[in-house]
């Protein structure tokens, strides 16, 4: 289990590259890969995420989190992630919005998150 440093735009900071750089590693060995983005601010989550998760077969270990929900206006912009028409729907196999201010749809993500080891655990190649 790795908690790694968020993904961003090329940085200066050779600290923070490391992490990044870390970070795309950890992604590339994960058996299951929570992806967790802004809901504010889901442009550059998705962004981000494609970035790192390219091939198919990495997609395929994707949960996607959108936090944040209980700040998105479901008429907004933002709101678009949750859309069928998101540019990501077809790369993942499941996403989940949440709110960790409020907890809504936590037990959602855990079930799916909890499914998702089980299986992995269940089932090693």
């Amino acid at each position: 289990l790795s908690d790694t440093a968020g993904v961003r735009e090329e940085t200066l900071d050779l600290i923070e590259k490391e992490g990044i750089k870390r970070a795309r590693n950890a992604a590339a060995q994960a058996d299951v890969l929570v992806a967790m983005i802004d809901g504010t601010d889901s442009k550059n989550g998705i962004a981000a995420l494609k970035d790192v998760v390219s091939d198919p077969e990495m997609l395929a270990r994707v949960l996607l989190v959108v936090n944040k929900m209980d700040l998105i206006d479901a008429k907004s912009e933002e709101a678009s992630v949750l859309s069928e028409e998101n540019p990501l729907s077809e790369m993942h196999n499941g996403t989940y919005v949440l709110s960790c201010e409020t907890s809504e749809g936590v037990d959602g993500f855990l079930g799916a998150l909890t499914d998702r080891v089980v299986t992995r655990v269940s089932n090693p190649d």
